[in-house]
C-alpha cells in the first residue's frame, strides 16, 4: 500500500517525462480515495526545448481519460507541469484497490540532437491505503 507513486519515461539524454500521483483524501463513508496527479516535464543541463507549438497529452487513471492540448517548451534545469487533476477511486467491498495508469505526451515536429522525438508514453500501477470497513457479526 503506498500514499504516492510515480513512473518515468525517456524524452531525450536531458529530458524526462514524468507521471505522479497521490493520496490527497479518503472517504470511509463512500469507501473512495482522491488521487491527485501529475505529468511532469524534467528538464537537465542541456535539455532546453524551444517549442510554442500546441502538443497533445492523454493521461489515463483508473479507466478514466483525460486529454488536451499543451506547450512542451522548456528551460535547460527546469520542471514544467504538463497536465495535472484529480481523479476519485472506488475501492473493492472488502475496502482495498489497485489501479493503472498510463499517460502520453505528443513531442512532434520536435528534434533532438537530429533525432524525432514523436510520442512518449508510460504505464503503471499503484496500490491504495485500504478503507477500513465494518464486520459484520
Amino acid at each position: 500500500m503506498a500514499t504516492s507513486g510515480s513512473k518515468s519515461v525517456t524524452v531525450t539524454q536531458w529530458d524526462t517525462l514524468k507521471f505522479s500521483w497521490e493520496v490527497t483524501s479518503q472517504s470511509i463513508a463512500n469507501n473512495t480515495s482522491t488521487v491527485a496527479w501529475k505529468m511532469e516535464l524534467i528538464a537537465g543541463s542541456d535539455g532546453r526545448i524551444d517549442s510554442t507549438t500546441s502538443k497533445s497529452w492523454s493521461v489515463t487513471v483508473n479507466g478514466t481519460t483525460y486529454s488536451g492540448t499543451n506547450t512542451v517548451g522548456i528551460a535547460n534545469n527546469a520542471t514544467k507541469t504538463l497536465a495535472s487533476n484529480t481523479t476519485t477511486i472506488a475501492h473493492a467491498s472488502n475496502g482495498t484497490k489497485t489501479f493503472s495508469f498510463s499517460f502520453s505526451q505528443s513531442f512532434s515536429g520536435i528534434s533532438f540532437s537530429g533525432t524525432s522525438l514523436g510520442t512518449k508514453s508510460g504505464s503503471g500501477s499503484g496500490t491504495l491505503p485500504t478503507i477500513a470497513r465494518k464486520s459484520s457479526l
